[in-house]
């Protein structure tokens, strides 16, 4: 059986990871992001290409080569990202799943950032989660690969939450416990129940807690936020429509001195209705995990357990 191929693109200026702006970026290089994807694909059967380029040429021209060589690409395009119509047209046209990763939030960032040509061609789109971003990628272009061999331990290992058990709270806006029966072709037929069983295993696997709720009203919601000003590590949220109206949820969750991870089942970039592009949740984010459908939940713990790993 031919191994599954990943192509891994980063653009302009990302070859001065670990050294540019270390405060904004980190201090992990380039080189080390491609060890650690390179050691999570060799065991789990899948071959990986890591290339990096400043020119838009060289990642067009990479970008067409994934049209009949590569499985799925997983893209950092950096700079061009909020210039290169060319760049996003390559991708548009690719068959293959196409994630897009930004080590910083760009929702938080200079307002000409806040704008991705990529992100409404993308599958799934992570931003905020550091260097870690570009192992979620993965781990989730891993789950859409059938080929792909099937891990004991995927994503952070067991325990990486640190030395005392770090817990989570995970909500759910509304209308998300209709999930499985709301618009399957757009939201899949996974129930909340299910996410929920699954981000109780995923925690547990982690060395976590996670306290799983979903609430239609937008007081409890403020409620729970507000409860995590001392009860929790990490608050992870899909605010659902409430992303789009609620400056209160904004607000409390915008008070937390937590990690906050906001998680969307479908890629809102990508999504016709212009309002849903807009989240007041994304500004305030730590990460924004979006179109990665229930699978987007787990990631979210998995970056969860490793912020509170470096924080230990």
């Amino acid at each position: 059986m031919t191994r599954p191929r990943v192509l891994v693109l980063n653009g302009p200026n990302l070859n001065f990871l670990g050294r540019r702006e270390p405060a904004l970026y980190g201090s992990v290089t380039l080189d080390a992001v491609t060890e650690s994807l390179a050691g999570l694909a060799a065991g789990r059967g899948v071959s990986l290409d890591c290339r990096q380029s400043n020119s838009e040429a060289v990642l067009i021209d990479a970008a067409q080569e994934a049209m009949s060589d590569f499985d799925a690409v997983i893209i950092n395009a950096g700079g061009l990202s909020h210039s290169s119509v060319a760049l996003r047209d390559a991708l548009a046209m690719l068959p293959v799943p196409v994630v897009e990763v930004h080590v910083t939030n760009i929702h938080a960032r200079e307002e000409f950032r806040h704008h991705s040509f990529i992100s409404d061609v993308a599958a799934a789109v992570i931003v905020g989660a550091g260097t870690n971003g570009y192992l979620l990628a993965l781990e989730h272009v891993l789950s859409l690969l059938p080929a792909a061999q099937p891990a004991a331990h995927p994503g952070t290992d067991a325990g990486a939450a640190g030395g005392s058990q770090a817990s989570a709270l995970v909500l759910s806006g509304p209308n998300l416990n209709f999930l499985g029966r709301r618009e399957p072709g757009l939201y899949g037929d996974v129930t909340l129940d299910q996410i929920g069983e699954r981000v109780a295993t995923e925690a547990t696997r982690l060395g976590m807690t996670a306290d799983f709720r979903q609430s239609n009203s937008e007081s409890e919601l403020v409620d729970a936020a507000q409860e995590a000003m001392s009860a929790f590590d990490a608050v992870i949220i899909n605010p659902a429509g409430l992303s789009f109206t609620s400056i209160p949820l904004r607000d409390a969750l915008a008070m937390l001195p937590v990690p906050v991870i906001e998680v969307h089942i479908t890629n809102i970039m990508a999504r016709p209705a212009e309002y849903l592009h807009h989240s007041h949740i994304s500004p305030i984010a730590t990460a924004v995990i979006m179109g990665a459908g229930a699978h987007g939940y787990e990631l979210a713990l998995q970056q969860a357990a490793h912020l509170a790993a470096e924080k230990h």
